[in-house]
């Protein structure tokens, strides 16, 4: 591993602190969506069908019932996943 790659540095006058792997694996993210974890691309792949069943519940519905929505559907996603995406949708 470069020695860049163990260096902190402050992106901007007042911004966080980023480690400069961090920094470079974000951006070939962006350029390249396939270069994401698995589970960033199944959360990118679901986050849309929760909102949509969210969305079609007239924003009533919890985690829960929109899981439940979703497997209905035959999609196979856990309850804790929906859960932890759902929170994006308010």
């Amino acid at each position: 591993m470069p020695a860049a790659a163990w260096l902190s540095h402050r992106v901007g006058c007042s911004g966080p602190l980023l480690q400069l792997g961090t920094y470079h694996h974000h951006q070939a993210v962006k350029r390249d969506p396939s270069k994401a974890s698995l589970r960033a691309q199944r959360d990118t792949e679901l986050s849309p069908k929760i909102k949509t069943c969210w969305e079609a519940s007239g924003k009533r519905y919890g985690a829960v019932k929109a899981w439940y929505d979703l497997v209905e559907e035959g999609e196979d996603v856990a309850r804790c996943t929906v859960v932890r995406l759902i929170v994006d949708c308010h």
